[in-house]
């Protein structure tokens, strides 16, 4: 017979070797990205797998190791689903099926213990350990609006190159984005008129050193100068935005 096994469940769950009334479903699950940028799993997998991932972890309650998987008739029924999707959830790691070990059915406890309710943590022992794993809501919120300001970014910026690199330095810097798209804007408009006067145009520097370098605040070039920034202009232009009669 083969088995499945749910990925990381002792780090997830927290819980001893009796079975829980409830598990606990990471809310950073449904979260896009994850600490590096990069788009998580979960979200392109098939609701299909989506749902069947979901009701897999209240099935894993039930037993001490693995979940017995007979055949898909089978486990259809043990889930109360019409359709499972299985495939996705092993190519993205979040399950694995073999059949090398033996999954128990978990015990119940009432003979040995007073009461006959299965084990439940305790408020103090799921604040500490949740407390030590999930940041707070406001930091989890940040760290989202922070890696989708980068995802707009870096889809904005014409040299995708060292993704990993512009990541960190954007964590570094922490630029407005804003206004790093509209100096984008403005340096690829400047770009395409260096080449039309077929004068010297140099090329996009990689994001992570542009981000480093803080060239959304680079002085536009002015064509009329042979390609060099033009320090009168550019000065009197900060002072119009800035409201003052020049």
């Amino acid at each position: 017979m083969k088995y499945i096994t749910i990925s990381n469940w002792n780090r997830h769950q927290h819980y001893k070797d009796r079975r829980p009334p409830w598990i606990k479903l990471e809310i950073e699950i449904i979260e896009e990205f994850d600490a590096d940028g990069n788009v998580k799993k979960f979200h392109p997998m098939p609701d299909s797998a989506k749902l069947t991932f979901i009701c897999l972890l209240c099935l894993r309650a039930h037993f001490n190791d693995k979940i017995p998987f007979k055949n898909e008739k089978w486990l259809k029924r043990k889930l109360g689903l019409k359709q499972i999707n299985l495939q996705p959830l092993v190519n993205a790691g979040y399950i694995s099926i073999d059949s090398n070990s033996v999954a128990e059915l978990a015990q119940n406890c009432s003979a040995n213990v007073k009461s006959d309710t299965p084990e439940r943590e305790t408020e103090r022992e799921t604040y500490k350990k949740e407390r030590d794993i999930c940041a707070p809501e406001k930091t989890r919120s940040a760290d989202i609006g922070f890696l989708k300001s980068f995802q707009i970014f870096y889809e904005n910026y014409p040299l995708k190159k060292s993704r990993e690199q512009a990541l960190k330095a954007w964590k570094k810097h922490k630029p407005d984005l804003q206004a790093c798209i509209n100096a984008i804007k403005i340096q690829k408009a400047e770009k395409q008129t260096l080449r039309e006067s077929n004068q010297f145009c140099p090329e996009w520097k990689y994001p992570a050193t542009w981000i480093n370098q803080g060239c959304w605040d680079d002085i536009p070039i002015d064509p009329e100068t042979n390609g060099q920034p033009d320090p009168y202009k550019s000065a009197k232009k900060k002072l119009q935005e800035q409201g003052h009669d020049v």
